[in-house]
Formats: C-alpha cells, structure tokens, sequence
C-alpha cells in the first residue's frame, strides 16, 4: 500500500489534471450556458510545461500541462500577484521586486494582462528556484495584480474545519502523508498537535501578513523612486 501511495505522489499532478479535465467536460457537455470553469492551483501545479529536472533525465510535468495538452486553445493560465520562497524558504519578491515597485508607482491594483507583448513577460522565471531556460510568457497566459503584497494574508484555520467525527480521518491523512514524504515529518508532527484538544488549532481562523515582511518591503523600496 505505501509503495502504491509513493507512485501515486510520482504522478499527483496527472491526477490533478484528470480530476479537472473530467468536471470540465461535464461542464462543456451539460445544458449551461456558461461552458467554464476557473480552478485554482497552487505554485508550479499551475505550470503550463514540463520543467527538467537538474541532475536527471525526467521532466516534471506540472497539472496545467495535463490540462494544455488537452485542449490548449481553450485554457488560459493566469499568475496572481505572489511572493517566492527560495529553497531555505525565505520570503523574496518576483524580479527582485521590480514588478512590485512598478505596480505602486503607478498606484494601480486589481488589474491584469497578457504576458505576451508585455515586458513582464520576457522576466525569467524566477519564482522557479531550479534553473530553466522559461520566461513568464513561456509558462503563463497572463498576470493579475490583486493587491500589494502588504495586504495580503495568509490564513491557517477554517472554522469547523475539525469537528469529532473527522478528527480520526485528518490524524490517518496526516500519517499516510508522513509515510509516503518523510520531508514533512516535522510538520505533520505540528499539524498532529495542532488538532489535538477540544478546541483544536486549525478550526480558529488566523490571518496573518507574510513572514518577513520588512525584507520584502527593503526588496521593493530598492527600485521605488
């Protein structure tokens, strides 16, 4: 079963894209008017190529080019105004912060574009910590500048998330989790005692800014004028 469980993470963003590609043509086949659907991915599972793999001869096919491959000339991918973090995961600005000391100069938020034919586009992918040869027009459809990333929160806890009955389901994920990828030991062993109690941590809402968000305005501050 574990052996199954660490083929199935080998090949985690097919199924991504599998899930998403079935719901989607539910959609395009039923009676709706509306034939689209928006999905969220997080960080490179919202990659449109293969990315290669440094020291190997595999190429990492992320989710969104499952879904490309499909049919690409209905998909669009779109970047929503992040930050990175590096492999120690330290906190660092896209483009060194350019693009953010760019987007509060001109005192615009909520807005979006194509990458192609915009100088955003030709950037390197930065947000990408291993080396490849990709732009952000090579990966992305476009960006949406949401809000400065000082507003921004990250949140841990939904309320209700865990009631009684679910508990002993999150602790057997949690475990199946730390079997398949033992990088995450440490941080299920804290998701472990974060459920624990009649009141368990991750049923409180917490908004909370970025870490290390003075650095990150120091990356910005650097280019503002």
């Amino acid at each position: 079963a574990m052996l199954q469980l660490r083929q199935m993470m080998g090949i985690r963003d097919s199924l991504i894209a599998g899930q998403v590609i079935t719901g989607w043509d539910q959609v395009r086949k039923g009676t709706g008017t509306r034939k689209k659907i928006l999905v969220i991915l997080n960080y490179r599972h919202a990659f449109n190529r293969g990315f290669p793999i440094p020291g190997s001869s595999r190429i990492l096919h992320n989710s969104a080019y499952w879904i490309f491959q499909h049919d690409s000339s209905r998909v669009a991918n779109v970047l929503l105004n992040t930050i990175g973090l590096d492999n120690q995961e330290s906190p660092y600005l896209i483009q060194e912060g350019r693009w953010d000391a760019a987007m509060k100069g001109v005192g615009k938020q909520g807005m979006g574009f194509n990458f192609p034919g915009s100088p955003f586009g030709k950037d390197s992918l930065d947000i990408w910590t291993m080396p490849s040869p990709f732009h952000y027009q090579d990966v992305f459809s476009g960006y949406v500048y949401y809000r400065p990333f000082e507003e921004h929160r990250t949140m841990e806890g939904i309320r209700g998330y865990i009631d009684p009955l679910f508990r002993e389901e999150v602790v057997r994920r949690i475990q199946l989790i730390g079997i398949v990828n033992r990088e995450f030991g440490s941080k299920m062993e804290a998701m472990k005692r974060a459920i624990e109690g009649d009141t368990p941590y991750l049923n409180i809402p917490e908004p909370r800014p970025y870490f290390g968000l003075d650095q990150l305005k120091s990356q910005r501050a650097r280019w503002e004028h």
